[in-house]
């Protein structure tokens, strides 16, 4: 009896604790897709309810019923004719029967779901200190990575305590980066900083309906957007339509009233445009891409500066970029891969060669223009915003899929990390998926420590050589990897004249 008691009460613990716990788990969505994954028993229980109640259960329970409710025998002229009938009550009886043991059944599985709530907790906790303590240990070396381990650990984790510890490692390692990147900043500036850190949500909340805040009697300006049709000295662009927006800024089609021609024109996001040093900076790297002029680059006309918004006029390509035209094509024919591969390669040697490396390559920076031939854009653009940690907690720079394992170390990215891109890119196009997927943490994870599938069990067609080579840039120690874009070209070459014989 007193075990039987003792098993009641602990019943009645874990019940509690689990409705106590229900409202931290319910909040995060990781945290619910670990906690109905790692429940077995309310599993077990869920397979056994679909396995048994549409066919075995039903029929057991059947049988019972007719006991309890046999057939009504009727005797007519005195007992020579016997008739019998299904007794009336057996139907209805049937029918509440199924339902209460498809109720019960999924009130089972419910209960038991919610008495695993305080387990799941507790291992995702333990999976969150754990990652909390691998970034510690690379929060001096490694600080990039190390804010990578602590979102996890913040997705991870259900109690606020614990989260806004957290977040404070992570704002510390941010602003540890903040600092190194950029130059110490003036007391003017600080004062200004910290006057405005308090009013930030006020101030954008009212910037709908007020060109500026008004507080202690100082005007902080809100920087406006295009006020006119026209920027840059004496109007000389005029805007048409906006053509796209991305991590740098938006881009607009423009004409240019002096020389007659229509332009791409990027305007800079205002996290740029913020800071006077970094515009100084990208002026003189648009200056450097103004000198890179190749066939599959797109061209840098102007840096324009006006007023405190700064742009880019850059050659304007009527077609689509390869992100788009992958999503729509899946795999690529072969021949074609080759071809586009090729050309991206070339530009991107011409462009090494002069010292300009690229840092964000992929397919969404590269256009296809009308007659097919490949164009990349935004080169060097990635080196500015690398300058500009004015970021988010746990802001990466780049675009994880594409960044080669020594850039989510937090290392400078060279000639080796575009061929890496590269690497990335030939493999999507040839196979119609990305070497490594899964969220953010676990794609960082897989390019230090995995291997991509083999393109051999994606696309039977793709020569030996060329499967050779994709995996060569691939590799995780750059050292491995091709020596130039020259060579990676080379080898394209090679495989495009067998192609075609």
């Amino acid at each position: 009896m007193e075990k039987v008691v003792g098993a009641f009460q602990d019943l009645k613990t874990k019940t509690y604790d689990s409705t106590r716990l229900a409202p931290k788990i319910v909040r995060k969505p990781k945290l619910i897709l670990y906690w109905l994954f790692s429940a077995r028993w309310a599993q077990l229980v869920l397979l056994l309810v679909v396995l048994g109640l549409p066919k075995f259960i039903p029929s057991i329970v059947d049988t019972q019923l007719e006991q309890l409710y046999p057939p009504i025998i009727e005797k007519k002229y005195w007992g020579l004719i016997k008739n019998a009938r299904p007794d009336p009550l057996l139907e209805s009886r049937q029918k509440i029967t199924r339902i209460m043991l498809w109720t019960g059944s999924g009130g089972l599985v419910i209960f038991l779901l919610i008495l695993h709530i305080p387990r799941a907790i507790s291992n995702t906790t333990a999976m969150a200190q754990k990652r909390e303590s691998e970034a510690d240990a690379l929060a001096g070396s490694q600080p990039s990575s190390s804010v990578m381990l602590y979102n996890s650990a913040l997705s991870l984790a259900s109690d606020r305590t614990y989260e806004a510890s957290i977040i404070k490692k992570i704002k510390s390692i941010d602003q540890q980066i903040s600092e190194r990147i950029h130059p110490k900043k003036t007391e003017e500036t600080k004062i200004l900083s910290d006057r405005t850190e308090g009013v930030e949500t006020k101030r954008f909340e009212s910037r709908a309906q007020n060109s500026s805040y008004i507080e202690n009697d100082d005007v902080i300006s809100i920087p406006a957007d295009i006020e006119s049709d026209c920027i840059g000295p004496d109007n000389r662009y005029l805007i048409r339509n906006e053509l796209g927006r991305g991590a740098m800024g938006i881009v607009y089609c423009a004409q240019d009233r002096i020389l007659g021609r229509n332009v791409a024109l990027k305007k800079l996001t205002s996290d740029l445009r913020e800071d006077k040093d970094l515009i100084r900076r990208f002026k003189q790297e648009a200056k450097a891409l103004a000198r890179l002029s190749h066939p599959h680059i797109v061209q840098v006309y102007d840096f324009v500066q006006d007023g405190d918004q700064a742009w880019i006029a850059m050659e304007l390509i009527e077609g689509r970029n390869l992100a788009d035209y992958l999503h729509d094509k899946g795999v690529m024919p072969i021949s074609e891969t080759v071809q586009l591969v090729i050309q991206m390669a070339e530009a991107l040697a011409y462009a090494h060669k002069r010292g300009v490396v690229h840092r964000d390559l992929k397919p969404a920076n590269v256009i296809l223009s009308m007659d097919g031939a490949a164009k990349i854009t935004d080169f060097g653009l990635a080196k500015i915003a690398q300058s500009s940690v004015h970021t988010q907690v746990g802001s990466f720079l780049g675009s994880p899929a594409y960044m080669s394992p020594e850039q989510t170390q937090g290392k400078v990215a060279n000639a080796y990390s575009d061929i890496y891109a590269l690497g990335v890119a030939l493999y999507e196009m040839l196979s119609g998926r990305l070497p490594f997927t899964g969220d953010f943490e676990s794609v960082i994870v897989q390019k230090l420590t995995a291997n991509p599938k083999p393109l051999s069990a994606l696309n039977g067609e793709i020569p030996g050589q060329l499967k050779r080579l994709v995996f060569q840039m691939l590799e995780k120690e750059s050292d491995k990897r091709p020596e130039s874009m020259d060579e990676v070209a080379e080898v394209l070459k090679s495989v495009s004249g067998k192609l075609v014989v």
